[in-house]
């Protein structure tokens, strides 16, 4: 018996450093492509964005492990069930074997795949290893007991290879189409260059208004339908003021409470969090103070390269007297998109209030001169007055 495993083990072709580069970024395009139609689907279902990890805020996690899991089931589930090999392997003609040519059991493929790791850890020696091995054995292999063989020494490496340009050139168009569309969706339909331009990454405001939690989205279509009444009762100029406001008071206090149910079932959507900032704007009975500050503050940690959130964080500072804390979020604003007009009308309403002249008219200046740029039928004219007169009243 030991010398017939022995022959076994001696009649293994080894596979060279080729095929299995060639099969293993076959497997990483097939991994990729499987983890593209598991977010779409779960997108489509819950209405939730998936995100990349963030390392820093700690966001994305839960996206992180569903990619781990989808690579762990594909790599580990084919080595078991499909003697050894996956789809790239079978592509290029070669499996994974025990050393003693027996194939892969549960433990022995866990062991391999968590060997990965310590093959990556030292710029991937691991890999390299099978140059110069005599064996050509990864470290992977060595740890695992296993070893990679040629299973077809026809012209499978040619048909691999054609195989491998195809489905090459179909990644890279898939994700040309993603990455244009995404770029399309981060510079279409904005409402001017003043608020958004170069604040990304991160995903479009507009995507995360379209992939809202359904539940949320009902809340929120309330909100809107209520917003509407809100605003027709501010317009009619045929009541006075304080009827107006009188009116308003309960339709905002209704409106709140629905933006507020919603970012409780949608909480890492920033557009609802915006929303909820702008409607305690409004006459309402439910402000509780500094509520308008924290639901920006929520909007601008979730997404904290679009300069709009930072910027409402800066008003909603600005109008609660804490002038330091709005200077330093209009600067950050302004290091993400120097050409924000109202971060920098904004700064310099900050700076004039702190005392500091030359810097609040050097803002005031560019915003005025961002404005007149965009000034496209009219548009800004309010916003160049603001700044003319805020300019003119400096000492």
């Amino acid at each position: 018996m030991e010398t017939q495993i022995q022959n076994n083990a001696t009649s293994l072709v080894p596979a060279g450093f080729g095929r299995r580069f060639f099969a293993s970024t076959l497997d990483g395009i097939f991994i990729q492509i499987a983890n593209w139609i598991t977010f779409f689907i779960f997108t489509k279902i819950t209405g939730k964005n998936f995100l990349f990890f963030d390392f820093k805020t700690g966001e994305g996690w839960i996206e992180m492990l569903f990619s781990i899991a989808i690579t762990s089931v594909y790599v580990i589930g084919f080595w078991i069930l499909s003697d050894g090999a996956t789809l790239g392997k079978k592509i290029f003609g070669i499996k994974i074997v025990k050393t003693t040519g027996d194939r892969v059991d549960l433990i022995t493929a866990i062991i391999r795949y968590f060997g990965y790791l310590v093959s990556s850890i030292p710029l991937f020696l691991g890999y390299f290893w099978m140059l110069w091995d005599k064996e050509k054995r990864t470290w992977h292999d060595k740890i695992s007991g296993t070893r990679v063989i040629v299973i077809d020494t026809s012209s499978r490496i040619v048909q691999g290879i054609i195989v491998f340009i195809l489905l090459v050139f179909m990644f890279i168009a898939l994700f040309s189409v993603g990455i244009f569309s995404g770029f399309k969706q981060l510079t279409g339909d904005r409402p001017a260059k003043v608020f958004l331009k170069n604040e990304m990454p991160g995903l479009a405001i507009k995507d995360y208004k379209g992939n809202m939690a359904p539940e949320a989205k009902i809340h929120f279509n309330r909100y809107q339908t209520l917003l509407n009444q809100a605003t027709n009762i501010s317009k009619n100029s045929s009541l006075p003021l304080e009827e107006r406001e009188r009116r308003i008071r309960p339709i905002a206090d209704e409106f709140i409470n629905e933006l507020i149910t919603a970012t409780e079932i949608d909480l890492n959507n920033p557009i609802i969090w915006a929303e909820l900032g702008a409607a305690y704007t409004w006459p309402n009975t439910v402000e509780k103070e500094e509520s308008r500050l924290e639901a920006y503050k929520k909007a601008a940690q979730i997404e904290p390269n679009i300069t709009i959130y930072i910027n409402y964080v800066g008003e909603a500072l600005l109008e609660l007297g804490r002038y330091e804390e709005a200077i330093q979020e209009y600067e950050r604003s302004i290091s993400i998109s120097e050409d924000s007009g109202y971060a920098h009308l904004n700064l310099g309403k900050a700076y004039s209030k702190v005392g500091k002249y030359d810097l609040a008219r050097k803002h005031l200046e560019r915003a005025i001169e961002i404005f007149l740029a965009e000034n496209k039928n009219n548009k800004f004219d309010n916003e160049i007055i603001d700044g003319r007169k805020t300019l003119n009243n400096l000492p």
